[in-house]
């Protein structure tokens, strides 16, 4: 075998999901998906009903917590719409992100679609499968470096800068419709 014929052979996997064809690229984080930081709410505006509002504290591995539901008036979802979260959407905790050697984020759930993100939480947004970055944010190895970047920090604070330059391998998917772009950056 010629070195192009095991670069290829090294680069397309052997057990394939009809959705996918081709080889895999070498890509670095801020191009396979992109944080949308939530926003600053005052603690002032908390009320006993009304928009659910997703907070950090909410955010656990691979789960939200609905333990200690926090609300917002419910005319915010119209003054903020670009905070809303929708069902199938996934977030992350950015300070203190990883617990136990796995990252905090979830999957935005019909208990939670349409409510507020708050500040230190992130949407990820990709043109990728969003299914399928969730699962590569799920590995070992891509989260040891995520932490390492994040190490001396204290609280340790995950931001779009941390992860830019980290570099993974992705398939080439088609585009689709459900997935959010990543928005251009200046």
């Amino acid at each position: 075998m010629n070195r192009k014929q095991m670069k290829q052979h090294n680069n397309i996997p052997q057990l394939r999901f009809p959705e996918f064809d081709g080889e895999w690229e070498d890509l670095v984080l801020s191009r396979v998906f992109s944080f949308f930081n939530g926003y600053a709410f005052k603690s002032s505006d908390s009320r006993k009903d009304g928009c659910r509002w997703v907070k950090i504290a909410d955010v656990g591995i691979n789960e939200l917590n609905p333990d200690n539901s926090s609300y917002l008036p419910e005319n915010y979802k119209d003054k903020y719409p670009k905070f809303l979260l929708k069902k199938g959407d996934y977030v992350v905790a950015l300070t203190r992100p990883i617990l136990g050697g796995k990252l905090k984020i979830a999957q935005i759930s019909e208990e939670y679609n349409n409510s507020l993100l708050n500040q230190r939480v992130a949407r990820i947004d990709s043109m990728q499968n969003i299914a399928f970055v969730y699962q590569l944010l799920q590995q070992r190895r891509l989260i040891s470096k995520i932490e390492n970047r994040i190490a001396g920090t204290d609280p340790p604070n995950l931001s779009q800068n941390e992860i830019n330059g980290i570099k993974v391998s992705i398939p080439t998917p088609p585009r689709t419709t459900k997935n959010r772009p990543i928005p251009h950056r200046r």
